[in-house]
């Protein structure tokens, strides 16, 4: 027999005793307890936590908390309840770009992002509405709970996730307006700005491993340099030297020192002995390189608008006024040292290393 949820409050009710209870909640509990990973952005764990990887790398930008606001914002996640992860090269995230480059982290992602959080979002959605047997366009969603206002309804995240994770994936979800957005276009904090301030994140230089050695590296003293020849017999006497090695993978060659710890690597890197052969750009001018600039603007130029006839209008003014700026390059170096480590074993190495281009320093 079919009784309708009306009549069976109303039964109750006839008996002295008013009952209020969501069946469909209990049924959603007693399911396996499997998280929801739509897609390599985001996972849905049972206990309520959102998990949301970070696909491009921190450089003082702030994009460990930006670029998962955008997915949270599109799926209707509580932003009290998002866990932020780093992204890695490979596994789950290959073929996604996860360098930092060109001030580009926001406009690269924010379609990508989007669309995987409005695709789990329509998933978790769809869920419900199956348990609930109602339409999904009648169903809202707004801080990690998926509602029907009708029937006065609501599952959370958690409660949904194993359901949520065998509904198919939308392939053209249906995106947020500006109107809807609750966190993206508002203050707010650093998810890891805590952890920075106070001393407890993690940086390259941080890593401690058993019997690690420290490495040393002396540079060609020019651009395209090669290395001809060392004499490692100095630098092998300081105490802590374990060996002397060759570096001639990458743009810049050089000789680096390996020893049980900097001071050591250091001492011994001064006593090396090295033979450099200069290169085709061993002959760079950087004056002259300066000089030439100003007319190299009249051969060569990157056209990024164009508006009007400038150079008619300033050839036919009655007063002109000229000025010349000059700005060395930007150094684009980080306050911690340089620095990378690898714990090489027989099959394969592991590497530790502050980068804002990870996918593109794999062998």
């Amino acid at each position: 027999m079919r009784v309708s949820r009306r009549q069976f409050l109303g039964a109750c009710g006839a008996a002295g005793l008013t009952l209020g209870f969501r069946v469909e909640s209990a049924a959603a509990v007693d399911e396996p307890a499997e998280s929801f990973a739509p897609n390599a952005y985001l996972r849905i764990a049972p206990d309520e936590t959102v998990t949301i990887w970070a696909t491009k790398l921190e450089m003082g930008q702030g994009v460990r908390t930006l670029l998962p606001m955008i997915l949270a914002d599109e799926l209707g996640a509580d932003w009290a309840k998002v866990q932020v992860e780093q992204a890695w090269p490979g596994g789950p995230f290959k073929g996604i770009e996860l360098h930092t480059s060109g001030s580009s982290s926001v406009a690269d992602s924010w379609e990508p992002l989007r669309q995987a959080g409005a695709a789990a979002r329509e998933m978790l959605v769809a869920a419900a509405a199956q348990l609930w047997r109602v339409a999904p366009a009648t169903c809202r969603v707004r801080q990690g709970v998926v509602s029907h206002p009708p029937t006065n309804r609501a599952l959370s995240f958690g409660k949904l996730a194993a359901r949520a994770g065998r509904m198919p994936v939308p392939a053209k979800p249906r995106l947020k307006t500006p109107e809807e957005f609750t966190l993206i276009g508002r203050p707010t904090r650093r998810v890891d700005g805590p952890a920075i301030v106070t001393g407890r994140a993690r940086y390259g230089l941080d890593v401690k491993l058993p019997g690690m050695l420290y490495a040393s590296i002396e540079r060609a003293p020019t651009l395209s340099g090669r290395l001809v020849r060392f004499d490692d017999r100095a630098a092998l006497r300081v105490p802590g030297v374990r060996a002397v090695r060759a570096v001639t993978a990458g743009g810049h060659p050089g000789v680096a020192v390996l020893a049980d710890d900097t001071w050591s690597a250091m001492q011994g890197r001064a006593a090396l002995s090295i033979e450099w052969a200069p290169g085709p750009a061993s002959q760079f001018d950087s004056e002259r390189f300066l000089a030439d600039l100003p007319a190299a603007l009249a051969t060569h130029r990157y056209p990024v608008r164009r508006e009007g006839d400038a150079e008619r209008v300033v050839g036919a003014a009655a007063k002109r006024v000229t000025a010349t700026y000059t700005f060395p390059f930007q150094a684009h170096a980080p306050l911690e040292t340089q620095n990378c480590t690898a714990h090489v074993l027989a099959d394969r190495a592991e590497i530790w290393v502050p980068t804002q281009t990870d996918v593109r320093t794999l062998a």
